[in-house]
């Protein structure tokens, strides 16, 4: 899951053993579960991006 840092500052987080700093409106590439808890906390500091490279054709 790709997520975006959505505030002004530097936000650090935790995905299993690794930790990541993600810059002010950065992108960063974490597990689901990490990403769905991430989206789900209050206040909003995360939105779901989509994939950067686009599916293939059908």
């Amino acid at each position: 899951m790709i997520l975006r840092n959505l505030t002004s500052t530097e936000q650090t987080l935790s995905d299993g053993v690794d930790v990541k700093t993600v810059s002010p409106l950065g992108l960063v590439a974490v597990s689901a579960e990490t990403g769905f808890r991430l989206l789900a906390s209050s206040p909003k500091v995360w939105s779901s991006e989509q994939p950067l490279i686009p599916p293939p054709p059908a």
